[in-house]
């Protein structure tokens, strides 16, 4: 696997590193919300811009981006619009989709933006073109809420999400079973011995909580936690996943 370093972290070396989504409605809610995270024993924190209320108006969004920006000084900045199809909390076009990512990435606030591979892989590589052009790293992202695949399958996907020549890509599956987490971290481990872009897996819920704790040792370069509110099933505390990141990899 190789090493992706965005200003002073490094992905790929030590223990993963921790994300911690920011979430809110309105830009009070979310800029309270990052003063309670940017203390917190974390990397990278995630604006999911798909919770705003005015996110269909790009002047608000990159207003608050600079707000995030100013404030989360020290920190990786990855703004994420999810899609209702993966997950998210409002539809977009997959054109105003895709011009929202590009605004953010034009803007040179966050340092990494999440792009769905769904959106189909001439529109991801344009995007990521556009994205280096503008000093900015893309995250291309898949995300399952309904099952986890096959091994083979998953490796297949993950093999397609690197064609696109992202700097990381990112799974997220969905177990019904602890055979599932397994059929992940296999997977996990393929795709991260074949020595391309760093990768990042998640195995929901709280049947898949183990990935968020295990993947390092399997090659998943980055997890998720939670402050309060979390973004997805199965986020533990911020503070307690960095206690237990450090006693694995001490």
């Amino acid at each position: 696997m190789n090493l992706l370093t965005v200003k002073h972290i490094t992905f790929g070396e030590g223990a993963p590193k921790i994300c911690v989504p920011v979430i809110g409605r309105s830009r009070e809610e979310i800029l309270a919300a990052a003063e309670e995270v940017r203390f917190l024993p974390c990397d990278v924190i995630e604006w999911r811009a798909d919770y705003y209320e005015e996110v269909r108006q790009a002047s608000r969004v990159l207003d608050t981006l600079a707000a995030l920006r100013t404030l989360l000084e020290g920190k990786l900045l990855l703004f994420t619009f999810r899609t209702a199809k993966e997950g998210g909390q409002t539809t977009l076009t997959p054109y105003d989709y895709l011009w929202l990512n590009q605004k953010a990435a034009e803007s040179g606030l966050p340092d990494l933006i999440d792009m769905e591979f769904s959106s189909g892989q001439e529109r991801v590589e344009i995007f990521i073109r556009f994205a280096h052009r503008n000093r900015c790293r893309v995250i291309v992202s898949s995300h399952d809420f309904e099952k986890t695949p096959a091994a083979d399958d998953m490796v297949s996907l993950m093999r397609a999400m690197q064609a696109t020549k992202p700097d990381l890509i990112k799974l997220a599956v969905m177990p019904k079973t602890g055979r599932d987490v397994l059929a992940l971290l296999d997977a996990t481990d393929r795709i991260a011995s074949s020595g391309s872009c760093p990768v990042i897996t998640v195995s929901m819920g709280k049947e898949g909580r183990i990935s968020r704790l295990a993947g390092g040792t399997f090659g998943s370069v980055m997890t998720f936690a939670s402050h309060r509110d979390g973004s997805a099933p199965g986020q533990p505390d911020a503070l307690d996943l960095s206690i237990a990141l450090q006693i694995l990899h001490q």
